[in-house]
């Protein structure tokens, strides 16, 4: 039978964490609405904080502009969360 193993999808579960990053963070739009759906999720469910934590951009198959797109993406996030003065909290790693 075809499809996925279980042991198959944990291996392509970093992959697929690794190219949503690529992609939220690819252009200034889909960086802002990344934030903006991020920010309303964390309102509509009752969290006080995000942890934006991709491990190694700009290595392991990411692009090199990827370390400056991670900045941009986290210094947007930041001025939103200041913007909005809710009392959400942003980690990055």
């Amino acid at each position: 039978m075809g499809g996925l193993s279980i042991t198959r999808v944990q291996a392509l579960v970093p992959a697929i964490v690794f190219f949503a990053y690529c992609i939220q963070a690819a252009s200034e739009k889909k960086r802002a609405i990344f934030v903006d759906d991020t920010l309303a999720y964390l309102r509509k469910y009752g969290f006080d904080g995000v942890d934006l934590d991709w491990e190694y951009p700009a290595a392991r198959g990411s692009p090199p502009i990827d370390k400056q797109r991670f900045t941009s993406l986290c210094q947007v996030c930041e001025g939103e969360i200041r913007g909005q003065r809710q009392g959400i909290r942003l980690t990055k790693d």
